[in-house]
């Protein structure tokens, strides 16, 4: 998506250690010969219950991305068995995770570890409307 910058894989290692810094996120780095080439970000979430909602308590995965030449290798199958692991350490028994809904590859991976959709976030581009 438009969203991402072109090679954001390339050079991670300042943006590794300001996330490091960062309170309740978990970085997992895979490396191979040297490189960078696969990880995953997530946060163990605690929200208590308020006048609309009950308590929830899961693990939310921020991101997880594999270089392309690295996919279907195992690689995000193994970091998302470390997160079900991280999650079960933490008394969790929800893991969730957004995805774009045109990233058809990533939904379909998402779908073969056991993630299913339960809810949906839509936008509107305002720069975009008809007549403006």
């Amino acid at each position: 998506p438009a969203e991402f910058k072109p090679g954001a894989m390339d050079d991670l290692r300042a943006t590794f250690l300001g996330i490091l810094s960062s309170q309740g996120l978990a970085l997992v780095v895979v490396e191979f010969e040297g490189e960078v080439v696969a990880y995953t970000l997530f946060e163990v979430c605690r929200l208590p219950e308020n006048a609309f909602k009950r308590k929830r308590d899961f693990l939310l995965v921020h991101q997880i991305a594999v270089k392309s030449r690295c996919r279907r290798k195992g690689i995000a199958t193994a970091l998302f068995l470390h997160i079900r692991e991280c999650a079960a350490e933490s008394g969790l028994a929800r893991i969730e995770i957004d995805v774009y809904s045109r990233n058809a590859e990533a939904r379909l991976f998402y779908q073969s570890v056991g993630f299913s959709a339960y809810r949906e976030i839509m936008e509107i581009n305002l720069a975009h409307l008809p007549g403006d």
